[in-house]
């Protein structure tokens, strides 16, 4: 048994050698592996600030413009502001919004996946405001224009809305610490920030207001603005005047 598994060996390295050499040595004018090329890589090119925006992709061919359209029954600027006034006209709803309040947004809730919506049932919506009467957020589940269950949220603070954020643009634009700086200043912009605890406007409503200018990579100027009390807290500098 010995004998044949040692044979066995020895006769089968000179087999193994030689396919090993075979495969070396072959001839890649014959070989139909040898002669594939890899396929050539064709680089996309976009056009440049020349050219109207967006940028699109040089060398186009057969261009065909697609108009979009709306879903029937999808959530449209004209529904949304429909469900929004329905929504404000409720009694309920007035009571937890108060004198004084900002609307932040509406997002479609969607049906279970076993219950689709039908073609003609109304849309389920969630509408988010900010009380600063009652410093609190209220959010309205509206079924069409109907109101579902209005709710006044002290645990949850929603981010800032537009109408937030143009306020307080308008309040740090009307600061007699900004009011000559800022005036030719038109990159603007406003994001919702917390107040440490112990500082002036803490649990209020408060934006930090940015101006700048489109030669600058950073604001020159920011403001924070209490909405809540309706008063700017902090109005600066932050780049030293060139």
């Amino acid at each position: 048994m010995r004998i044949k598994i040692k044979g066995f060996l020895l006769l089968s390295l000179p087999l193994l050698w030689g396919s090993v050499l075979a495969l070396a040595w072959r001839n890649p004018s014959t070989d139909p592996l040898a002669q594939e090329k890899p396929p050539t890589l064709h680089k996309l090119e976009f056009t440049g600030p020349e050219a109207a925006w967006p940028p699109r992709p040089k060398d186009q061919t057969n261009i065909k413009e697609v108009v979009s359209e709306s879903i029937p029954g999808s959530l449209t600027d004209a529904l949304e502001a429909s469900i929004r006034s329905a929504a404000e006209r409720n009694a309920s709803v007035r009571q937890l919004l108060g004198s004084r309040f900002a609307y932040i947004g509406i997002d479609e809730i969607e049906p279970d996946k076993g219950k689709p919506r039908g073609p003609n049932d109304p849309l389920v919506t969630l509408l988010t405001y900010f009380s600063y009467s009652n410093n609190t957020a209220v959010e309205v589940q509206m079924r069409g224009e109907g109101v579902v269950l209005p709710t006044s949220r002290k645990d949850y603070v929603p981010t800032e809305g537009p109408d937030e954020v143009n306020e307080a643009i308008s309040l740090a634009r009307q600061d007699l610490r900004l009011r000559d700086k800022v005036a030719a200043l038109k990159e603007v912009n406003g994001i919702l920030v917390e107040i440490p605890k112990g500082q002036v406007g803490y649990g209020n409503r408060v934006i930090e207001v940015f101006f700048g200018s489109e030669n600058q990579d950073l604001p020159a100027y920011h403001a924070l603005v209490n909405l809540t009390t309706r008063n700017v807290l902090v109005a600066e500098a932050l780049l030293p005047r060139q």
